[in-house]
């Protein structure tokens, strides 16, 4: 018998993980006054463990708003990376199986978006500066 065929694992799907909803609010409303107490950075931590990158982020985020002690700030750095490089290899396995039409699209989206959120001037993304013309 299949995980998946397995009667509570349907169950189980259809409940989410406790730390995954604690992230979820947290990102949902970042200003929603989540304490920053030991609790709260232990069940996020929990989920960042479970290599959820969303929770890494969370983590990091509620470890640089935090800033106890002198070691929040590199436990911060440290989650954004762990975090960071998840999603990079995440972004190499799917560009895998992709087609070049399929990343370029992708490529031209997420720059019209960083170019909408940024408010960079089209040109600035379609045409770097020519290091050799600088």
């Amino acid at each position: 018998m299949r995980q998946s065929d397995h009667p509570t694992a349907v169950a189980d799907a259809k409940q989410p993980n406790p730390a995954q909803s604690l992230v979820a609010s947290l990102f949902a409303s970042p200003s929603n006054g989540a304490r920053h107490d030991k609790a709260t950075l232990a069940i996020c931590e929990k989920a960042a463990e479970q290599g959820l990158p969303a929770a890494q982020i969370a983590l990091a985020q509620l470890y640089a708003a935090r800033r106890a002690g002198p070691k929040d700030l590199a436990h911060a750095y440290m989650w954004f990376l762990i975090a960071g490089e998840q999603i990079s290899q995440a972004k190499n396995h799917l560009n895998q199986s992709m087609t070049m039409e399929q990343l370029l699209e992708a490529e031209q989206r997420a720059a019209e978006w960083i170019r909408k959120m940024r408010k960079i001037p089209p040109s600035s993304i379609d045409n770097p500066p020519n290091a050799s013309t600088a």
